[in-house]
């Protein structure tokens, strides 16, 4: 290195990637990687030039369970531009491509400096099994297929580039394992424009009679207001399948304004309810609360306690009021450990979606229990929730 130029040569084979784990805890990595960078030449004019690769020929995650991953990177410096290319294999038929040119000046001294003020020029391109993805980002209570495509174009100015993009999901299916949730058919396409308005579309079945639609407008994406106008509908469809608990639904939602004020309204209305006490799933793990003593004793050091949440910050919600109707048309059937009875309601869900409140009542149709082996005919019932809290009903 000289007062106006430089020359430097990096070789490296058989790097282990598990040293990353230094300096990104997180995301631990398997594997080993090649890596060859030669940059030489004057830091003034049109400044250096050099070339640089680096390959990853098996790139394993531990954490998400994903084996087998094959990354190569190339890149060029000339006339104070940087180009680099990016291919990852192994996460669909096809590679995943990811291309960036950008400014970088390199002046006296080695200092390296981002004009800002210069034009970038970027993309992602992907297309395969989107259960590739969800490998890379596991989530126990939800499965996800289907065949996806990526589209991702940045332009203009490296201090203040444009976005433009799209996601596109055919053949889908989607699983919430807690609930039983299920979508079949599902379609998404989310299109971004000019950088901060995303506009989706979505469409599925339930995997029987009922269909699911919605879609909408997100504007200002990456401004602390977003604006939201976002519909949801879903037509006779089964919402929950589970061992203890079946419904149907017809459901119409809309969510306009912001976080700061905005607004879910809509209405529900009930195609079946049946809660079947008695098939309840039973254990699971239970949690213990552990107090640890003696650390230091041990020679260990003390753990920090989590930071208390600032009370003045505002509840995620809060600013979203509710104005949803709830109409259950008998058909909300509770059977199992003797009793068989059937139910109906009307409701109103109003406050904010982090305080809700609800108010309304459920009254029996008919049914009955057995109660140490004696049949007995419910003939008057009625739940009350007058005063908003879903958890203390009036009886």
């Amino acid at each position: 290195l000289a007062a106006e130029s430089l020359a430097l040569s990096v070789e490296g084979r058989g790097l282990p990637l598990s040293v990353a784990a230094l300096f990104v805890e997180d995301v631990p990595l398997g594997g080993s990687a090649d890596l060859s960078v030669d940059l030489a030449g004057p830091t003034g004019g049109s400044g250096p030039r050099g070339r640089l690769s680096l390959s990853v020929p098996r790139l394993d995650l531990p954490e998400a369970g994903v084996e087998g991953l094959a990354l190569t990177v190339t890149g060029s410096l000339a006339a104070r531009r940087l180009d680099l290319t990016a291919d990852l294999a192994g996460i669909g038929p096809q590679p995943g491509r990811a291309t960036v040119s950008l400014p970088l000046v390199i002046g006296p001294g080695g200092a390296v400096d981002l004009p800002g003020s210069q034009p970038l020029a970027a993309t992602l391109d992907w297309n395969g099994p989107v259960a590739a993805l969800m490998a890379l980002f596991p989530q126990d209570d939800h499965r996800l297929a289907g065949a996806v495509s990526v589209t991702i174009r940045a332009d203009g100015p490296l201090s203040s580039p444009r976005l433009e993009g799209s996601l596109r999901l055919r053949d889908g299916a989607y699983e919430n394992v807690e609930w039983g949730t299920l979508l079949r058919g599902l379609t998404i396409d989310a299109l971004l424009i000019d950088g901060d308005t995303l506009d989706l579309t979505l469409g599925a079945t339930d995997g029987e009679t009922g269909r699911l639609e919605g879609g909408g407008r997100i504007s200002a994406l990456l401004s602390p207001s977003p604006v939201f106008a976002l519909t949801l509908r879903l037509d006779n469809a089964m919402v929950i399948r589970r061992d203890d608990l079946r419904a149907a639904a017809d459901l119409g939602l809309a969510l306009t304004g912001t976080p700061q004020a905005g607004r879910l309204e809509g209405s529900l209305r009930s195609r079946g309810v049946e809660l079947l006490p008695g098939d309840t799933p039973g254990g699971g793990v239970a949690r213990l609360e552990v107090d640890e003593i003696n650390r230091a004793v041990l020679g260990l050091a003390e753990r920090e306690s989590p930071p208390d949440s600032d009370p003045a910050a505002p509840r995620f919600g809060s600013g979203i009021a509710l104005a949803i109707t709830v109409d259950l048309p008998n058909r909300l059937f509770v059977r199992g450990m003797g009793v068989d009875t059937e139910w109906r309601g009307q409701a109103t869900v109003g406050g904010t979606l982090a305080e809700p409140v609800i108010r309304g009542t459920l009254a029996v149709v008919r049914g009955g229990a057995d109660v140490l082996g004696k049949p007995f005919v419910l003939e008057r019932g009625d739940v009350d929730f007058r005063d908003g809290a879903i958890t203390d009903p009036a009886l």
